[in-house]
Order: C-alpha cells, then sequence, then structure tokens
C-alpha cells in the first residue's frame, strides 16, 4: 500500500513538472472584450447588422416578429509572445466587411506581438429577443444565446493548446408598458443599456497539455 502511494505521489510530481515546463514554454497569449455595440444593431442595405436601431424605434408583435435585431462583441486576441501561434476561431464570428466565418472554423496564423480582433455577433428575430425578455422578467434562464470559441495552437508537437469560450445574450428590447403588441429598445433614460440588456462571460483560459499532438496523446 505505501509503495503504491508512493508512486502516486511520485508521479504526481513529475506531472507537475512537465506541465510546468510547458507553461514557462507557452506563448503568452491574451484574449479579451474590449468593447460591446450599443444600440442594438439594425440590416443595412446590404443586409448585414450594421446600423443602429434608432432610439425611438417602435416594433409591433406580431407583423415585426421576424426582424433581425444583433448585439455584437469586440473580441481581440493579443500575441504577447515572440512567436507565431495558431488560432482558430468558432462561433458566430464576423471577419472585416461583416462576412461570418465559415461553420467549421476559421484558422489563422498570429505574428508574435501583434492583434487580431474579430466581431462577435448575437443576431435573433424580434420574437426570440422578446422570449428572452420575458423568461427575464420571471427569473428563468434565457433560451436564446450564442456561444463561440478561440483556440489558440503553439504549433509544437510537445506544447500547449489555449482556449478561451465566451457567450453573448441578453433582452435588449422591452414590451411598452402601456401597449402590450409594442416593443422598443430596453435603454434607461440616458440612452444607455439597461441592467440584463447585454449579457456575455469574461474569456477564460483553458489549457490543454500534449505529450504529443500527432498521436493526440495528452499529458496527464
Amino acid at each position: 500500500m505505501e509503495a503504491a502511494e508512493a508512486r502516486k505521489v511520485w508521479k504526481d510530481i513529475a506531472l507537475d513538472s512537465a506541465r510546468a515546463r510547458l507553461d514557462a514554454s507557452a506563448p503568452a497569449v491574451s484574449v479579451y472584450v474590449d468593447n460591446s455595440s450599443w444600440p442594438p444593431k439594425a440590416p443595412n442595405i446590404s443586409g448585414h447588422l450594421g446600423n443602429d436601431w434608432p432610439a425611438a424605434h417602435r416594433w409591433t408583435s406580431p407583423r415585426d416578429d421576424d426582424q433581425r435585431i444583433a448585439l455584437t462583441l469586440q473580441v481581440w486576441l493579443k500575441n504577447n509572445s515572440s512567436n507565431l501561434i495558431g488560432v482558430t476561431w468558432q462561433g458566430p464570428f464576423l471577419l472585416p466587411n461583416a462576412i461570418p466565418i465559415p461553420e467549421k472554423g476559421y484558422t489563422t496564423n498570429v505574428l508574435p506581438d501583434a492583434d487580431f480582433p474579430l466581431t462577435f455577433e448575437a443576431a435573433f428575430t424580434l420574437k426570440q429577443w422578446a422570449e428572452n425578455w420575458e423568461a427575464a422578467e420571471k427569473g428563468e434562464p434565457l433560451p436564446h444565446r450564442v456561444e463561440g470559441s478561440v483556440t489558440v495552437d503553439d504549433i509544437s508537437e510537445n506544447g500547449v493548446d489555449d482556449v478561451w469560450h465566451i457567450d453573448l445574450t441578453g433582452a435588449p428590447v422591452e414590451r411598452l408598458p402601456d401597449d402590450h403588441g409594442k416593443w422598443q429598445i430596453a435603454a434607461d433614460m440616458e440612452g444607455k443599456p439597461k441592467k440584463g440588456a447585454i449579457v456575455w462571460t469574461t474569456p477564460v483560459r483553458h489549457r490543454t497539455y500534449w505529450l504529443s499532438r500527432s498521436r493526440q496523446e495528452r499529458l496527464g
């Protein structure tokens, strides 16, 4: 029994030491949300959700139930290291000119000491955002949200993968108190979003350690 426990202790020490070596050699990368869009976005002449909805706009349900309304975040990746890194974006991210990334994800390399921003978009219909508002009023989980991830590969056979997960939801529209068939932007008197109008997670890094990428062998 004592021998087995001793082997386990030494194995844990060896794993911790190996992780520490990989941590020390891993590129320093940060992923963060720079800002959120407000007011919500409306379709422009090309169909992209790039214009602001006017503060005084009103929607009528069910006539406008299919009208699309979007919230967006600016998500930045910063390569603080002196190494080239591989980055894969997955989820409802937009490339410049509001081009959606492919469903399978978008992979690119980022040079040392370089920034790489993409827009993260939650685009739902008036009816879906209204369902979020109704759920929030009842204290229930919001039914409509989008999720994405940013994965960084240090391009090493024996290295690490870092993943940041992000989601975006909210209740950017609210029912007019005196007309239950009318909806408006959920803003305060200064035009700022009301509490719960736009909600996102702060990206947190999750790390995977590799003994061998090619053989799909993880450490520990």
